[in-house]
């Protein structure tokens, strides 16, 4: 009976030493309060989990903020690996104090003439300067939807960097992997000549931002 105790209670000491250690799923997991005029500015997505389903690459990611506590983000991405200069870019308007439980955002993006289904995302992570964690769901009871999305501000981190981002989000956040992160292509290619690269699609955002900024004082 002593044997049998002890090893129930091995037992029980594991299974609590396992949950304390397993990191929070993003449905689990809150959203940073972030500081909107730091956070502003352009992000490249290098690092996704799991893998994106077909094609995404070149991922430029910019955020734009607005008067009224709102954001403007616009991401640019080639779906066509062949042909990484032929780009498009989608938008979202968002109100940065319109969060859902866990203090994610609710997004769904106008691409092209549709809009893309609605994504909760979170802002698990950030130095602002360097690296961002986010994490993300489109359906909160099925983990199959869950993904982890490293973004940085250096478009080409190198592999020291990428592993301790990896390795950082991993450790705190369940959506990440360390080391086997699908990586996101970033290529000079992406600006071929002669075709609309992602920096033009990041100038005519902000022209439109500020567009939209001047019609709201004009309001």
């Amino acid at each position: 009976m002593l044997a049998i105790g002890i090893l129930c209670f091995i037992f029980l000491t594991n299974g609590l030493t396992y949950a304390q250690q397993s990191p929070p799923l993003c449905t689990q997991s809150s959203s940073m309060t972030v500081n909107s005029t730091q956070f502003n500015g352009t992000w490249w997505e290098v690092a996704r989990n799991p893998a994106p389903t077909g094609n995404w690459d070149c991922v430029e990611v910019n955020f734009i903020m607005e008067p009224q506590n709102t954001a403007r983000i616009a991401t640019t991405y080639s779906n066509t690996p062949s042909y990484l200069w032929v780009n498009q870019t989608m938008y979202t308007d968002i109100a940065l104090g319109n969060v859902v439980n866990g203090g994610g955002y609710n997004i769904s993006y106008i691409n092209g003439l549709s809009n893309t289904s609605y994504t909760v995302y979170k802002l698990l992570d950030t130095d602002y300067e360097n690296y961002a964690f986010v994490c993300g769901y489109t359906n909160a009871s099925d983990p199959n939807t869950f993904f982890g999305i490293i973004l940085t501000r250096d478009r080409y981190p190198n592999t020291t960097a990428l592993n301790s981002y990896e390795a950082m989000a991993s450790q705190n956040y369940a959506n990440f992997t360390n080391g086997t992160m699908s990586l996101i292509t970033q290529s000079p290619t992406c600006y071929a000549a002669g075709a609309y690269g992602l920096r033009d699609y990041a100038i005519l955002a902000t022209l439109l931002a500020a567009l939209h900024a001047l019609v709201h004082i004009a309001m």
